[in-house]
C-alpha cells in the first residue's frame, strides 16, 4: 500500500530533491522531500528487499584440534569502498556450512551493485573480526545472485581456490507474517541406553528448485520421550 501510494505521488507531483539532505538519512514518507539513503526510493527508482541464504562447501581447515568455526560476512562495494551489510552466525567445528541466519539486502534493479562475501574462522565468543582467521572470499554482483536460482562461485584467497560458496536468493513479500507453531512427539524410540533421549526438532525450508534453503531447530527436551517444543523462528 505504501509502494502504490508513493506511485500516485510521483505521477501526480513529484517530490522536489533536497540536496541538503545527507547520504544515508531515509527518504521519509512519499511528497516528502528525498536525499540519498535507505527507506522509501525517490521518483522512478526500482528496488525490493531480497533475503539471502548462504552456505559453504569444502573450506579450509584452520585449527588444529577442531575443524573451522566459519562465519560469512556481506559487504557492498562503491567504489573500492567496503560497508559491511550484515553477517551469518558462526557455526562451530564444520567445514561445510548451512548458515541459517539470512542476510536482507535492497536490491536496485537498475543499478549494479557490487557485493563482497568474506568467509571468517571465528574462535572468540564475541565473533570480532580483528583476530578472525580468513577463509576466503567472492566478488559478484547482486544482480548475478538474484538471476540465479542457485548461484555458486569458488572462494578465493590469493588468487587460489578455497572452497565454494553458495548463495540463494528470495525476494521479501510486501506482508511479513510470524507463525508458532507448537508441536509433540509421542513414543519417540529410544537412543540413550543407560537414559531418556532429549530430543529436537528441525525444520528445513526448500527453494522452488528444491536445493536447500535453510533450518531451523526447536530446543532440545531433556530426558523425556514425550516431546513438545516451539521452534525459535527469529532468525
Amino acid at each position: 500500500n505504501e509502494y502504490k501510494s508513493y506511485l500516485r505521488t510521483e505521477m501526480t507531483a513529484p517530490p522536489p530533491y533536497n540536496s541538503n539532505i545527507p547520504p544515508g538519512a531515509p527518504y521519509g514518507p512519499p511528497g516528502a522531500p528525498y536525499g540519498g539513503g535507505p527507506g522509501v526510493p525517490p521518483p522512478g527508482a526500482m528496488v525490493t528487499k531480497v533475503e539471502l541464504t548462504i552456505a559453504c562447501e569444502g573450506l579450509r581447515d584452520l585449527d588444529i584440534t577442531s575443524k573451522s568455526d566459519p562465519m560469512c560476512v556481506l559487504f557492498m562495494n562503491n567504489n573500492g569502498r567496503l560497508t559491511e551489510v550484515g553477517r551469518t552466525e558462526r557455526i562451530d567445528d564444520n567445514l561445510n556450512p548451512k548458515f541459517e541466519k539470512q542476510i536482507i539486502i535492497d536490491y536496485h534493479f537498475e543499478e549494479v551493485q557490487k557485493v563482497v562475501f568474506r568467509v571468517y574462522d571465528i574462535d572468540s565468543s564475541s565473533n570480532s573480526l580483528h583476530n578472525a582467521d580468513f577463509l576466503g572470499q567472492c566478488e559478484c554482483t547482486l544482480g548475478q545472485i538474484v538471476s540465479a536460482s542457485n548461484y555458486k562461485k569458488p572462494l578465493e584467497i590469493n588468487g587460489q581456490r578455497a572452497g565454494m560458496i553458495i548463495v540463494q536468493s528470495q525476494e521479501q513479500g510486501g506482508e511479513q507474517r510470524t507463525i508458532l507453531m507448537t508441536m509433540k512427539g509421542v513414543k519417540l524410540d529410544k537412543k540413550d541406553f543407560f537414559g531418556i533421549s532429549e530430543t529436537y526438532t528441525q525444520l528445513i525450508r526448500y527453494s522452488d528448485d528444491l536445493a536447500y534453503a535453510c533450518s531451523l531447530y526447536t530446543y532440545v527436551v531433556l530426558t523425556t520421550i514425550i516431546a513438545s517444543g516451539v521452534p525459535d523462528c527469529s532468525q
